[in-house]
């Protein structure tokens, strides 16, 4: 019974010791070794459009070490094998058109910006997801990791959870009552004021206002509509919309409104609606000379000849 009792405490401290000996690097393994995270995307506060993939930055904190890059098919996550470390990680939708990205050597410097066009504007980009974790730790017990939530999360299981953010904004611009739209061919439009691009580490928009390309077409009986995407309205930068409408008999004429007011009272910072009322398409027959302004309701009409340089 004494030798039975022996091997039973002997068995147990063996036991005891070997569910220890994780926190013993060199003796689990050594640091620096690959493990397989499970990485979860939940988009409790996402739009039903979501991303067909997502790419997956680790960033690792210590120096002189490599970032480690990851493409990851629909929207759920997957599993990718990082060495153990600590890192800052970045997450962004990467079916997303007309979107640069800038200083992605860095996390803290990691811009994502719509395109340029030729005549200054930006093009208006897809929607767009961003997400990161602050400070992810890899060891051989599981991870450990902050994010913008607050508290850190400890899992045994290697699973990280990471929560996107829309990070651009939709608007839909949409005008009434327009006369004469019979006469028009095209809308090329036109809305300044906006926030070209963020960075992905802060969700901060950068430096500068721009003004965003987008078209409008007939959406029923006397009535024009577009959309468009930015990432954000400029704080303090009074948004003008331009429409530069095509007419049949190869004239153009350039009409423009401020709808800053708009804009800055709509409930939903996400979705911006922009409703205006009352539109008379000039008859270029009656146009005043190229160049001149004339104010009708509201509107700030300007005569162009496109058959010069305007594309429409």
């Amino acid at each position: 019974m004494k030798m039975r009792g022996l091997t039973y405490r002997i068995l147990t401290f063996c036991i005891a010791c070997s569910m220890c000996s994780c926190r013993h690097k060199a003796i689990d393994a050594p640091y620096g070794a690959e493990r397989v995270l499970n990485l979860t995307f939940e988009w409790e506060d996402a739009a039903a459009d979501l991303p067909e993939g997502m790419a997956v930055l680790f960033y690792p904190l210590e120096s002189g070490s490599l970032m480690w890059s990851f493409e990851l098919a629909g929207c759920d996550g997957g599993k990718v094998s990082v060495p153990t470390g600590c890192y800052a990680v970045i997450a962004y939708s990467n079916d997303s058109r007309y979107i640069d990205f800038t200083g992605t050597d860095s996390p803290a410097s990691f811009e994502a910006s719509a395109w340029f066009m030729s005549d200054g504007l930006r093009r208006s980009p897809d929607r767009f997801y961003s997400a990161r974790v602050e400070r992810l730790e890899v060891t051989p017990c599981g991870v450990r990791y902050v994010d913008d939530s607050g508290p850190w999360k400890d899992c045994g299981m290697y699973r990280v959870r990471m929560y996107p953010d829309l990070m651009t904004v939709n608007y839909t611009v949409r005008v009434e009552d327009v006369k004469g739209l019979s006469r028009v061919r095209s809308v090329r439009a036109s809305l300044s004021g906006l926030d070209g691009g963020c960075n992905l580490w802060t969700g901060t928009p950068i430096a500068g206002a721009s003004a965003v390309d987008f078209s409008m077409a007939a959406a029923g009986n006397d009535v024009l509509e577009g959309c468009l995407r930015s990432f954000g309205t400029t704080v303090g930068c009074g948004n003008i919309l331009k429409l530069l409408i095509g007419l049949s008999d190869g004239t153009a004429v350039e009409i423009s409104r401020d709808v800053s007011r708009q804009i800055m009272n709509n409930k939903d910072c996400r979705n911006v609606l922009i409703i205006l009322k009352g539109l008379d398409i000039p008859d270029s027959g009656q146009l005043p000379p190229i160049g001149s302004d004339v104010d009708v309701d509201g509107w700030t009409v300007v005569t162009i000849d496109i058959s010069s340089e305007i594309q429409i």
